[in-house]
């Protein structure tokens, strides 16, 4: 049997390419036509990477912002007060006072604005993710401004601030401003026509200014920058001409301060001198001083290494000024004025989150010389070694970063719904305490609201007008802060105010331990004079609300008479000549320190109450004035019963009979009362404090 086989035939190369195969070689041809068209140079690649690393930078902070901060936190409750306070029209610096200006008022207003409820108390994921793109935007143009930073030197620098978490909290965008305020001092020496020298200075003061407007003391850390940038460009580049740069800058600074002032006093009626801006900015940056420092809380080992980094730091840049020329030594040098006044933040309140902080800058300089060092075997294992030890001793170092950008990329957070939460979040009102959330006042919604000492999110809350004169009520621990404090709100009382007064509990300490009457007693004293409790009943959550009273109360002060049986320079006991039952007592006192106060963090004392060998009361107190004689209050009631204070009806105190008074330790960086001298004593109404009754029946 014979079969016939069909050989096949092969079909032409053309068909069998196809259309489909030319067409991909066509579109590969185009695309490799149209890269080769695209000038891709260090420049391009330098800002591809930085708007990479920016991109996964907002992913991160998106992700993170699903995690709701505490609104009794005090950097969140100032940033929710900020725009709320602004949605009533009031201005930051003009209508009342914060440790943030204007500027950062305005973003915290727009991030507040574009959520659907427009409340603060809603808002406060949006402040923090607004903050957040605040922050990358403001490294990213620190890092594309600089024309000597490679695309190289920009993947070490964001893939290290990953690691360490660098740049990912709130406050540290004022840590971004001032590098980038030391770019711009930079980019003015590096200028090459005089033409471009003015420009960039005077933008330079601009900046300077706009850095004023987020917190006042950016300003002074500024104008150290700029001018110590500008005084080394001349040196090195043997220009005077950047000499008059320093003219140009302080001019602009002062032309945009001018301007400032002249809108707050033609705008607002009750804004008093025209600068009283920046005086009461300075007033509390001194107040902060005085009274907020911490000592030292990184451990020997953590602060060890940050010290030797800082030193490396140092050297490197000093070995620039030598070897290098004259332009690059100059970015060294103003990166590390920005290091250096940077750390003054972590002089007064010394916890690890300030340290942090503090050190930002430092660590972001270390990071930008690798690259340099990088190219010698020794300079490469001496960066090796520092930057071991950083990343083992930062106190935010860790994989979040990755671990949060994974989450992303494998579904488990989806971008969309986090970004839909952000914006319709809604806030339960359990919130708010209940006991201010009655009837009776739903029904006052129309009288503005004084919430004191802090928790500004309970007026928010409560959709009432808010006043608040001082934002931050600890910062306003002078006289002159507190004199300032109740004209203001005198003026609200005879148009109608109450104050929510919420008790240190445990729920709510005091700040760093000192009662809010002992750091603002003279606003304690105005509102116990004009204010009185609605209601007498004990509330578990602690929060009273109190109303301004028809006629001022009369405080009588009853002298407490003493002996001083054992008196050294430093510490000390009183005894009194009759034991007291006193709950309110007003002590004048005068503190001398071993160092200058004004140049090391003053301590305060530590103040023990007691009845024979039983303590009544012990707790601390801050000087509100430096080698100088002060009145303060201190409280020795429980403090779930504080508020009976505003009330009519007796309140049970428990007797003591002698005080005992000694300085608080300063280490370095502090320095303690070496002379602690207590010159009075008295009671505050005497007559409205009675034994407890279980004291009482033995008598």
């Amino acid at each position: 049997m014979q079969t016939d086989i069909e050989t096949p035939t092969l079909a032409p190369p053309d068909e069998i390419n196809g259309p489909s195969s030319s067409g991909i070689k066509n579109v590969q041809r185009s695309v490799r036509a149209l890269l080769a068209r695209i000038p891709f140079t260090d420049r391009t690649a330098k800002v591809l990477a930085v708007g990479t690393f920016s991109l996964l930078w907002l992913l991160v902070i998106l992700v993170r912002s699903h995690i709701s901060p505490d609104p009794k936190d005090l950097v969140t409750s100032s940033l929710m007060g900020l725009a709320a306070l602004l949605q009533q029209g009031a201005v930051s610096g003009r209508d009342f006072l914060s440790t943030y200006g204007l500027a950062a008022q305005i973003w915290a207003w727009t991030a507040t604005m574009l959520t659907t409820t427009k409340s603060a108390l809603n808002a406060y994921a949006m402040i923090g993710l607004f903050f957040g793109l605040a922050t990358a935007v403001l490294v990213a143009a620190v890092l594309l401004i600089c024309d000597r930073i490679s695309w190289k030197e920009c993947t070490i620098v964001y893939v290290f601030g990953a690691l360490l978490n660098l740049f990912l909290e709130i406050p540290n965008f004022t840590a971004a401003l001032l590098l980038l305020i030391a770019m711009f001092a930079y980019r003015t020496v590096a200028a090459t026509t005089v033409r471009r020298q003015i420009a960039w200075a005077a933008s330079t003061g601009v900046l300077c200014f706009v850095a004023q407007l987020v917190m006042f003391q950016l300003v002074l850390y500024g104008v150290i920058v700029v001018v110590g940038t500008l005084v080394a460009g001349s040196v090195l580049r043997r220009d005077s001409t950047l000499l008059l740069m320093i003219k140009v800058f302080v001019a602009a600074l002062a032309l945009t301060n001018l301007g400032l002032v002249v809108w707050f006093r033609f705008s607002s009626s009750s804004y008093g001198l025209l600068f009283d801006y920046q005086g009461y900015a300075l007033e509390m940056i001194r107040a902060f001083s005085m009274t907020m420092g911490l000592l030292w809380e990184l451990y020997w080992a953590n602060t060890l290494v940050l010290g030797i980094l800082a030193l490396y730091v140092i050297v490197m840049c000093v070995r620039a000024v030598w070897n290098s020329e004259p332009l690059h030594a100059c970015l060294l040098l103003s990166l590390l004025f920005a290091s250096l006044v940077s750390l003054n933040g972590a002089l007064v309140r010394s916890d690890t989150a300030h340290i942090a902080q503090a050190f930002t800058p430092f660590v972001f300089l270390f990071v930008l010389i690798a690259w340099n060092e990088w190219q010698s075997q020794n300079g490469r294992l001496l960066w090796i070694l520092v930057a071991m030890g950083l990343v083992f001793t930062w106190p935010a170092a860790g994989f979040s970063a990755p671990t949060d950008l994974l989450k992303l990329f494998r579904g488990e957070v989806s971008a969309k719904r986090l970004a839909r939460e952000i914006l319709r979040t809604s806030k339960p009102l359990e919130l708010i305490p209940a006991s201010v959330l009655t009837p009776e006042n739903n029904n006052r919604g129309d009288l503005p609201l004084l919430v004191f000492p802090q928790e500004t999110f309970i007026g928010i809350g409560m959709k009432r007008p808010l006043v608040s004169p001082i934002l931050e009520s600890q910062a306003a621990a002078t006289e002159t802060l507190q004199r300032y404090y109740v004209d203001a709100l005198e003026k609200q009382r005879l148009a109608g105010l109450d104050i929510v007064y919420g008790l240190e509990t445990e729920d709510f300490t005091p700040v760093d331990g000192v009662q809010a009457i002992s750091r603002t007693p003279r606003i304690f004293e105005y509102i116990y004079k004009n204010f009185e409790l609605m209601a007498s009943e004990q509330h578990r959550d602690g929060h009273y609300v109190i109303r301004a009273r028809r006629e001022p109360r009369i405080a009588v002060y009853e002298d407490l008479p003493f002996t001083a049986p054992r008196q050294m320079a430093g510490s000390g006991m009183l005894k009194l000549e009759a034991p007291s039952t006193c709950g309110i007592v007003r002590v004048e006192m005068k503190l001398k320190f071993r160092k200058n106060p004004y140049l090391f963090r003053p301590s305060g004392i530590e103040l023990n109450f007691n009845d024979g060998d039983q303590t009544v009361w012990r707790g601390l107190v801050r000087p509100l004035e430096l080698n100088k004689p002060f009145t303060t209050y201190v409280s020795l009631l429980d403090r779930q019963v504080f508020h009976t204070v505003f009330g009519a009806n007796p309140i049970a105190s428990r007797k003591w009979d002698h005080l005992e008074y000694h300085p608080l330790n300063a280490e370095l960086l502090g320095t303690e009362a070496t002379r602690i001298e207590v010159t009075h004593l008295q009671c505050l109404n005497s007559q409205m404090f009675t034994l407890p009754p279980q004291e009482d029946s033995f008598r």
